[in-house]
């Protein structure tokens, strides 16, 4: 688990060859300690290297198989797979997977994770409650991840500044998010 990572944090810092040695290391001592969820980590982050090195299919394709593999997997890392998913492929069911592992979940921070993931394919006004939301799931009012603060930006410009914080605010009193962001999947 500490390779896999070391490899997401060096991709996330843009040092993908790095990234990718790492995760080399980690798919052998995987396989070597024929760990099943192990595997569909790596291949996780593998996925979201290959996302963030301009290779889309790659990544859907490796998202695929490790979402395949039969595992007993923590909700969160299904949701996760799922959030990545719909970042190469079209968002509408992987979100909504996403959303439903989450739905009844303790884990606080990867509710919110999974929560401005989903953010990301939804129009401002959607899109910014779902962050208001996640900050109060956090308990911070911003966020380090350079996506989130882009989206947050993005949110912030086509909404103004006064619908934006309108919307956040919406958003950190919603007593269950995931359920009102699954809402609009289920719209015709």
């Amino acid at each position: 688990m500490f390779l896999v990572r070391l490899g997401q944090l060096r991709a996330r810092t843009a040092d993908l060859a790095g990234s990718a040695a790492v995760l080399g290391l980690a798919w052998e001592t995987a396989l070597r300690a024929e760990d099943q969820l192990g595997l569909a980590r790596v291949l996780h982050a593998r996925a979201e290297l290959a996302r963030r090195s301009g290779r889309p299919d790659e990544a859907a394709r490796l998202l695929d198989r490790a979402l395949a593999m039969d595992v007993q997997a923590p909700a969160q890392f299904r949701a996760f797979m799922n959030v990545e998913l719909a970042r190469v492929a079209d968002p509408v069911e992987p979100s909504r997977r996403a959303l439903e592992l989450m739905e009844t979940c303790p884990d606080r921070t990867a509710r919110a994770t999974v929560l401005e993931g989903v953010a990301e394919h939804r129009e401002p006004l959607l899109a910014a409650e779902l962050i208001g939301a996640a900050r109060v799931l956090r308990g911070i009012t911003g966020s380090a991840d350079p996506f989130v603060r882009a989206l947050a930006e993005r949110c912030r410009a086509e909404l103004g500044a006064e619908r934006y914080r309108d919307a956040l605010a919406r958003g950190a009193s919603m007593p269950n998010p995931e359920r009102y962001a699954l809402s609009p999947l289920s719209s015709p």
